[in-house]
């Protein structure tokens, strides 16, 4: 339960730091669209084409890398779910955490993470703040998934 708890928090402080960061995390449609078109702005700052497709690239790999990931997660948590199921006895506990990494998941997977381009010098640190920020947030979830598995794990034994 501990455990759950500090991951809990862990989530929730990676949220307010990537709020908090440089680069902007959009989550309405509206802010999405308005940071997507700020980015293309930002993006005609770079002079170099070949540097530009590839940040262009990298903006939207990182988008898809974050929906895949939050896809095998929700379906690992389905699975979990089917599993409990059919488990009698106590179960509270391991729907819970199920419930909680499910919620968890469910927030990263409407996230959206937009390239903030400072200048061209800069561009390596930019994006590489945008990829820490989605791995942070990443492993963050998968703790969460990691202990609502040990938690159906420990009911089934």
């Amino acid at each position: 339960m501990k455990v759950l708890i500090i991951l809990i928090v862990l989530v929730m402080a990676g949220t307010v730091r990537a709020e908090i960061g440089d680069f902007k995390k959009a989550t309405s449609a509206g802010e999405r669209k308005e940071a997507r078109m700020e980015f293309k702005e930002n993006l005609k700052k770079i002079k170099d084409e070949k540097k530009q497709k590839i940040v262009e690239k990298l903006d939207i790999r990182f988008n898809e890398v974050n929906l895949k990931r939050t896809a095998q997660m929700t379906k690992h948590l389905d699975r979990m779910t089917e599993i409990l199921s059919k488990v009698t006895g106590d179960t509270a506990s391991a729907s819970s955490a199920i419930q909680t990494a499910r919620d968890a998941v469910t927030a990263q997977a409407a996230k959206t993470y937009v390239i903030t381009i400072s200048t061209e010098a800069n561009l390596k640190m930019d994006v590489g703040k945008v990829r820490s920020q989605l791995e942070y947030d990443l492993k963050a979830v998968q703790e969460l998934v990691k202990s609502a598995r040990l938690a159906v794990r420990a009911l089934l034994k």
